[in-house]
């Protein structure tokens, strides 16, 4: 997939087959997946200050390619979070 609409349309998808029964979805998995995007976030930040050579521990070193991943990590429970909430990207934008 190249672009980021056919992304989006993929973790949407996914969210779908997760929750199948309903467009209902209750406070506890909302809560559940903010816990998860600032958990992914964190992890984001650490490949970031790697990536920059200042990493927490001396001997970790960041690459690019880490970080696109760990971006990616965030993105998921984020688009997810838009659908559950019906915030589009171009309403938050």
């Amino acid at each position: 997939m190249n672009t980021l609409e056919q992304k989006i349309k993929m973790v949407s998808d996914l969210r779908l087959t997760m929750w199948p029964e309903s467009n209902e979805f209750n406070n506890v998995q909302m809560d559940h997946l903010f816990g998860t995007l600032l958990e992914e976030a964190g992890e984001f930040r650490g490949a970031m200050r790697n990536f920059l050579g200042r990493p927490f521990k001396p001997e970790q070193k960041g690459t690019r390619d880490h970080m696109i991943d760990e971006l990616g990590d965030v993105l998921v429970p984020l688009i997810a979070l838009s659908h559950m909430t019906g915030i589009s990207f171009d309403e938050a934008l």
